[in-house]
């Protein structure tokens, strides 16, 4: 049917382009299956032909097949910088499938970068969070390629900042010299003058700034530091790196309740608030006093009194306090497990908060039926679910737990297991559901999502028949 790789490629191409916005897990599936079958075919004509490389390294995560996805894309960094670095597209449907083409708003602008750019950037934006070494090795390649690149030139700005490092201002002022606007630019640089200009903070701000980031129509209060995790994630990227999120949007309806189990300053929280509208309600918990001291600075930016409820305490298998260890980066704050603590001394470096349990406080709140509990308790998951029994038994609500400690991800699915739940990962670039056993072996994803057979309902647009 198709005779060069070029016709190869642009086949796969136009497949996938003529996807709807609607369309279901299933077709969706078949037409990236379809089109990395047509750039397997033509890379077997011609091994070199790069636009098909490209297209099939992101096929490849697109399906879930992520290591081979990176061990083809590594391959590909070693062929362009050692054959082919100067190597450039020459026409527009040369250009990998992620790239939303800028051609028909100025012809030829895609001549600007080279085929090493496009994969350093797509290696830096699928590695891993943005701070991390690995993606920060990508990021800094991309912002020597095109330091016009606003999100490059973002990441490697952030990163020496968090070091204290004055030169990370320079990338943030050339973007403030193309959009002097620049809404994440102008956040950083505030941060920058409070926390790394030390001349400065004490005469330009007497206190620490008060932050705010446009967010699913709220008007996000952030810890105004490089430290934080989320600040630094939010500023670069423009959203959270979670594919769950992508599931939150999905999923939530307007008039859902939704508890937050570690909310930190509100990135699940107020993106439920956003989805299930005045009708619904959101219950953050969060132990961290600086965390709780932002969110309600966002309930009360963005006018969500009547539909966010905060609980500052940390979340577990029963009534009392516990010891919450704080780290330097709030999203790792921990509280100690109590079988633990009676084996030792306490630790004189932490704070006892209030500890409660997820019955405790769905019984205080009337027993409302409960839709979606994300939890991330670094490491106390299973602790948490422990004492929501009584509740998950009642409303079956889908679960979203963390899996990055992959003995705690197991015993939290066996707790689980036990009330009927199965369990799922998700891919976002399909909105599809897979179903796994995290009780039985490790996975390689952060977060599960536990949901109940009676629920499957809910999610069947996930799945694929």
């Amino acid at each position: 049917m198709y005779s060069t790789p070029d016709e190869w490629n642009q086949a796969g191409i136009e497949l996938i382009r003529s996807l709807s916005a609607d369309a279901s897990v299933s077709t969706r599936q078949s037409a990236w299956e379809e089109a990395l079958s047509l750039w397997r075919r033509s890379l077997a004509k011609d091994p070199r032909h790069v636009p098909c490389w490209l297209n099939r390294i992101h096929a490849l995560l697109v399906l879930g097949d992520r290591p081979r996805a990176f061990e083809d894309a590594y391959a590909l960094l070693e062929f362009l910088c050692t054959e082919a670095a100067g190597l450039r597209p020459s026409k527009a449907i040369d250009l990998p499938i992620w790239v939303e083409s800028e051609v028909s708003a100025r012809p030829n602008a895609y001549t600007k970068h080279s085929y090493l750019y496009y994969l350093a950037r797509w290696i830096a934006t699928h590695i891993g969070v943005v701070y991390s070494p690995e993606a920060m090795r990508f990021w800094n390649l991309t912002y020597s390629i095109d330091p016009d690149d606003e999100q490059a030139a973002l990441a490697v700005a952030i990163e020496l900042l968090s070091q204290k490092k004055i030169e990370g201002l320079i990338p943030i002022n050339h973007i403030l010299s193309l959009d002097p606007t620049h809404r994440q630019a102008c956040l950083v640089k505030e941060i920058a003058l409070w926390e790394v200009v030390s001349q400065v903070q004490t005469a330009s701000f007497p206190a620490q700034p008060d932050l705010y980031f446009d967010y699913e129509n709220c008007r996000l209060s952030l810890e105004p530091s490089f430290s934080s995790v989320v600040t630094r994630v939010l500023l670069t990227q423009g959203e959270w790196f979670e594919s769950e999120i992508s599931f939150c949007k999905h999923f939530l309806r307007p008039g859902m309740n939704v508890i937050d189990v570690g909310a930190n300053v509100g990135v699940y929280t107020f993106l439920a608030a956003h989805r299930v509208g005045p009708t619904g309600s959101v219950i953050a918990i969060e132990p961290t006093a600086s965390c709780v001291r932002c969110m309600q600075k966002t309930i009360s930016a963005s006018s969500l009194e009547d539909v966010v409820f905060l609980i500052e305490a940390a979340a577990g298998d029963h009534e009392g306090t516990i010891q919450l260890r704080e780290e330097r980066a709030s999203v790792f704050n921990s509280v100690d497990d109590p079988k633990q603590m009676s084996e030792r001394e306490p630790n004189d470096d932490g704070k006892i908060v209030n500890l409660v349990t997820l019955d405790s406080v769905w019984r205080s709140k009337g027993e409302p039926q409960i839709d979606l509990i994300k939890i991330d308790a670094e490491s106390a998951e299973d602790r948490v679910i422990s004492g929501g029994k009584e509740l998950l038994s009642a409303s079956h609500p889908v679960i979203i737990f963390e899996n990055k400690r992959s003995p705690i991800g197991t015993a939290t699915a066996k707790v689980l297991e036990l009330l009927g739940y199965e369990f799922y990962t998700y891919n976002r670039f399909l909105n599809k559901l897979t179903r796994v056993k995290p009780q039985q072996y490790p996975i390689a994803a952060s977060n599960t999502i536990a949901i109940h057979p009676s629920d499957l309902g809910k999610v069947a647009d996930m799945m694929s028949v």
